[in-house]
């Protein structure tokens, strides 16, 4: 009876999730695949549908059947490319098709792709329209040279670097509160976060041979899995990271294509410098996610920032997003402090990956309280907001087509332009 009972109670366990396999507490599709999964769930293409369920059969071995099946291939082939023409500005279609074709001509050249499809496949879509685009661009070079053309590996990531644990006995899963912190686990992230997802991603793609990584997305991921990249000597390029502390000279093989947090840095200091710091008692309220490498970072980086000279007449308010913030009349409560009677002219908000609603409803708060003091602008002074990485494209930025939030600026980087009255590249 009680092995019974035992085997039930994980046997239920294991059911309550219902997509993808049980990562500690917490449900995670370990997807890594060139064309034999489905993504994006939700989404509705039969040609692409189709395509999927052929792959695995046209490439690989089965149990009963090994090696390729040419009449398979051309109709996976044929179904990735009326899946493309279905829906031609879907990045999923176009690199399934692209892979397709490379693995039909045999040794292509393979590199991953790491992208946030759960809970972030917006994102994740963007990011794969950049690669698709230059895939397909690469590979329509080169297919009538005889020459191995490209694939691409997607790995689906959660854009966090650790998930909730769990602990077993007698392998009857227990909440991990209940139980010590082990030691290897570091105790910033609690006790029950000691599951490395990023890094078990990082694994099973060193042993899929690729030749490079693209992402990951968020720095916490890229921190990481950077360390098994490392390990095996495989380049990895993030188009997101940002943190400094990637920056560490033993992670020669990471590179990124988006400024670090020390230049951002300068960008909000200086900004708030200029607009904000004009008196003697103005200051800045720095709000961050402690819990986030990259918001942690960029805090760090813009109070380095700040004039150790003048330690007496510090400008900077450095401040943790909480569970407080969560208390509609608390939240108040600190806008009007620090607005209203700490002098703070502007508010760097620095959100995680996890906290970035709790970073806009302080502007909605702030919103209300600002409309309801209009009348004595001595009360309440209008603030001004800004932000970075985090918030950019957050969907809630487009209600109301972006008024409601227009009190906010983001810092974002943008891609270099050719001037062309003194030919030569300039930024915006």
């Amino acid at each position: 009876m009680g092995i019974f009972v035992l085997g039930t109670g994980i046997q239920m366990y294991k059911q309550s999730c219902d997509v993808g396999e049980r990562i500690g507490q917490d449900c995670f599709r370990f997807i890594i695949t060139s064309g034999d999964s489905q993504l994006f769930l939700g989404t509705t293409n039969n040609h692409l549908e189709n395509g999927v369920k052929g792959f695995k059969s046209a490439f690989f071995c089965t149990w009963y059947k090994w090696g390729r099946n040419a009449n398979k291939i051309e109709e996976v082939i044929k179904n990735f490319e009326d899946a493309k023409n279905t829906a031609p500005f879907d990045p999923i279609a176009l690199i399934y098709d692209n892979n397709a074709i490379a693995l039909k001509r045999g040794n292509p050249y393979k590199l991953a792709v790491v992208v946030p499809v759960d809970p972030h496949a917006e994102v994740a879509r963007n990011m794969l329209r950049g690669v698709a685009s230059k895939q397909d661009e690469f590979n329509q070079q080169r297919k009538d040279k005889n020459l191995p053309l490209l694939e691409l590996v997607i790995a689906n990531d959660k854009n966090v670097a650790f998930s909730k644990a769990m602990r077993y006995i007698f392998l009857f899963p227990v909440p991990c509160f209940l139980f010590p912190q082990p030691e290897s686990v570091p105790t910033q992230y609690g006790k029950c976060y000691n599951n490395h997802i990023s890094q078990e991603i990082a694994r099973k793609l060193v042993k899929k041979e690729v030749l490079g990584i693209i992402g990951h997305r968020s720095s916490g991921s890229s921190l990481a899995a950077v360390e098994i990249y490392n390990q095996h000597k495989i380049a990895m390029i993030s188009p997101t990271s940002s943190s400094t502390d990637l920056d560490n000279e033993e992670y020669e093989v990471f590179f990124r294509t988006v400024a670090s947090n020390k230049e951002y840095a300068e960008k909000f200091y200086l900004y708030g410098k200029e607009k904000c710091l004009s008196d003697q008692n103005n200051k800045m309220w720095v709000l961050y996610d402690s819990q986030d490498k990259y918001s942690s970072n960029l805090k760090k980086e813009i109070k380095l920032l700040e004039d150790p000279s003048k330690s007496s007449k510090k400008k900077l308010i450095l401040e943790e997003f909480n569970d407080s913030f969560s208390a509609k009349e608390s939240l108040k409560d600190k806008i009007i402090n620090n607005i209203k009677n700490e002098g703070v002219e502007c508010v760097i908000l620095l959100p995680g990956t996890t906290t970035t609603r709790s970073a806009l409803l302080i502007i909605s708060e702030y919103k209300e309280l600002y409309e309801k003091n209009t009348n004595n602008i001595n009360i309440f002074k209008k603030t001004k907001f800004l932000s970075g990485l985090a918030l950019h494209n957050h969907e809630d930025l487009k209600k109301d087509g972006g008024s409601f939030y227009e009190e906010l600026l983001v810092i974002v980087p943008t891609p270099f332009i050719k001037n062309e009255s003194k030919n030569e590249l300039a930024t915006r």
